[in-house]
Formats: structure tokens, C-alpha cells, sequence
């Protein structure tokens, strides 16, 4: 009796020494929500240091239904910044391009697209990865990139793509700033 009351309490301890891996495995395991759910655990707190300071949206969501009226027919050239809920870079990228938006609001319209709310419109421009932009002018895409930056980069970005903004026109317009 006592070598089966050994042999069981070894069992035991054996199984919680099991538990315990995986439960610490599970925690270093980097967690992604599914598609379309919020992940929570980003947002950020009312003064949090690592965030920028968040304004009211000066940036409208599009939709497919939108799109041409706000994209494709617009006068302006047009910024679109594809983003995430879940997506921590698209969070710190949003409020330098609500600024971008207003600083640049009467020769250039900014709009945003919910890369999970709006699948097609994500997957007809091909994007993979978020933050991503993509400029339009004339009804057509003249340039894009992926990826959060600073505003001077974004500027940059945007003049590498569009030569400059005059009257809402594109003038001398370089290709795109990602080589496409």
C-alpha cells in the first residue's frame, strides 16, 4: 500500500508539474484576437505615457458604399489610412494623421477604412499589413506605404508621392513611396 500511495502522489505532483509548463507557456504565448473582436487589453488609459493624446476624429470612416463618392470622385487628392482596432501601431498613428488631416484640410481629404468592417475594400488594394496608406489623386492611386511614423515622415511620404499639393491637384507626381 505504501508504494501505490507513493506512486499516486508522484502521479499527482507529475501532473500539476505539467499544468504549471503550460499554464507559463500560455502566458509568454503572444495572444491575437479573431477577426472583428476588440482586443481590450490596448486601449489606452486617460493619461497614459506611451500614447499620444487623444482628440475627437477629424478623419471620417469610409465604406464600399463611400468610396467612389469619397475617394474616386473626390476634387483633392485623397489619404487613406487602413487600420485596426486590434492593431497597437494603428492606435499611435491615428492622432499624427487627425493633425495631418486638419493641418492639410483644404488641399488634402483624409478618410479612414476599418481594415475588419471593410474586407474588400482592404483586399482590392492589396493590403496586408496595418497601418497601411494609400494616396489617391484623379480618381486613381498614385502611392502608397505601410507602417506608423513620426509626421515628418508622413509629410515626407507624401511629398516622395505627390510632388505637391496645389489648389487639390497633385502637380509632379513621382510614383509611389513604396516602389510599386
Amino acid at each position: 500500500m505504501g508504494s501505490a500511495t507513493n506512486t499516486a502522489l508522484l502521479d499527482e505532483d507529475a501532473d500539476r508539474a505539467v499544468e504549471r509548463r503550460h499554464a507559463a507557456a500560455a502566458a509568454r504565448r503572444p495572444t491575437r484576437p479573431h477577426r472583428g473582436a476588440p482586443d481590450l487589453t490596448l486601449i489606452p488609459e486617460p493619461g497614459d505615457p506611451y500614447m499620444p493624446p487623444h482628440t475627437p476624429s477629424s478623419v471620417d470612416s469610409i465604406t464600399e458604399q463611400t468610396f467612389a463618392e469619397r475617394v474616386l470622385q473626390a476634387e483633392r487628392p485623397v489619404l487613406i489610412q487602413f487600420w485596426a482596432t486590434w492593431c497597437h501601431p494603428c492606435r499611435m498613428v491615428t492622432p499624427i494623421v487627425e493633425q495631418l488631416a486638419a493641418e492639410r484640410s483644404g488641399t488634402l481629404d483624409v478618410v479612414k477604412i476599418d481594415l475588419d468592417e471593410e474586407p474588400e475594400l482592404a483586399d482590392r488594394h492589396g493590403i496586408t499589413a496595418v497601418p497601411a496608406f494609400v494616396v489617391y489623386a484623379g480618381g486613381r492611386p498614385v502611392g502608397s506605404w505601410v507602417g506608423a511614423a513620426p509626421m515628418h515622415v508622413l509629410e515626407q511620404k507624401l511629398a516622395d508621392i505627390g510632388g505637391t499639393f496645389e489648389h487639390g491637384r497633385v502637380t509632379g507626381v513621382q510614383g509611389s513611396g513604396d516602389g510599386r
